[in-house]
C-alpha cells in the first residue's frame, strides 16, 4: 500500500456503535461532575443518561454540571447521533457535544424550553462557548422525540443539523472553534431546573474522519 492510499484510508476511519446491550467498549470516558446521575443500559442497544433533578446544564461560566459521555477524537469529523427523549419540563433534552475546554465547546441539543409557547416548545439549537464568548448560532422548532444529531467540523467551523430519517436534514447553524488537531466529542442530558426526573438517550454513536 502507498503511502498516498493509507493515508485516504485513515481519512475515511468511521467509529460506530449501537452500544449493543448497553455496553460502551472502549475510549468512553463518563463524566458526572455533582455525582448523583447514572449511566444506564438499554436492551437490546442504547444507554440512557439518568438526571433525577436540576443543576445539570452547560451552561458558560454558570453551570457545567451536565452528565456527559466522552471519548477522543482526531479533527476533520463529521459526528451523528441518534438520540431520544422525553422531556415533561423547562429545561430538559439530550444533545451532542464537541469539547475541547471550558472556553471552547459545542453544543447541538434536543431540549423543551418553554411550555407556554406554541412554536418553540420543542427545538433544536446550536449554541456552546467559543474563544471565551457565548454563542447561539440556531434554533429548530422540531416535532418528535427521536432524532439524528449531527456535528461537522473542519478548519475549525462547526456546523449542526438534524434529522428525523437519516435523508432530509436541516440546517440549524455553524459556529468558529478554536479546535486544533484534537478535542473530545459525545453525548449528555440537561435538567437545568427541575425536580423532575428525565431520561437522555443514545441508540446508535457514528463517528466519521474527514
Amino acid at each position: 500500500m502507498s503511502a498516498r492510499q493509507a493515508s485516504s484510508n485513515r481519512r475515511r476511519t468511521t467509529y460506530y456503535t449501537d452500544f449493543p446491550e448497553g455496553k460502551l467498549g472502549r475510549g468512553w470516558q463518563w463524566i458526572d461532575p455533582l455525582g448523583d446521575c447514572r449511566l444506564l443500559r438499554l436492551k437490546p442497544n442504547g444507554v440512557a443518561i439518568y438526571l433525577p433533578g436540576p443543576n445539570h446544564d452547560l451552561w458558560p461560566m454558570i453551570n457545567l454540571n451536565a452528565p456527559r459521555l466522552l471519548r477522543q477524537t482526531r479533527t476533520p469529523f463529521a459526528l451523528t447521533a441518534q438520540v431520544k427523549c422525553e422531556p415533561r419540563a423547562s429545561v430538559q433534552g439530550v444533545g451532542i457535544l464537541l469539547w475541547k475546554d471550558e472556553s471552547n465547546f459545542c453544543r447541538l441539543n434536543y431540549v423543551f424550553h418553554d411550555l407556554h409557547d406554541p412554536v418553540f416548545t420543542r427545538f433544536v439549537i446550536l449554541e456552546g462557548r467559543f474563544n471565551a464568548h457565548y454563542v447561539m448560532r440556531g434554533i429548530f422548532p422540531c416535532t418528535e422525540s427521536t432524532m439524528y444529531l449531527r456535528l461537522k467540523a473542519i478548519n475549525n467551523v462547526v456546523e449542526g443539523s438534524f434529522s428525523y430519517n437519516l435523508n432530509t436534514w436541516y440546517d440549524v447553524g455553524e459556529a468558529t472553534i478554536a479546535l486544533g488537531e484534537s478535542a473530545q466529542v459525545g453525548i449528555f442530558g440537561i435538567n437545568e431546573w427541575n425536580k423532575q426526573e428525565v431520561y437522555a438517550c443514545v441508540m446508535e454513536f457514528s463517528l466519521q474522519y474527514l
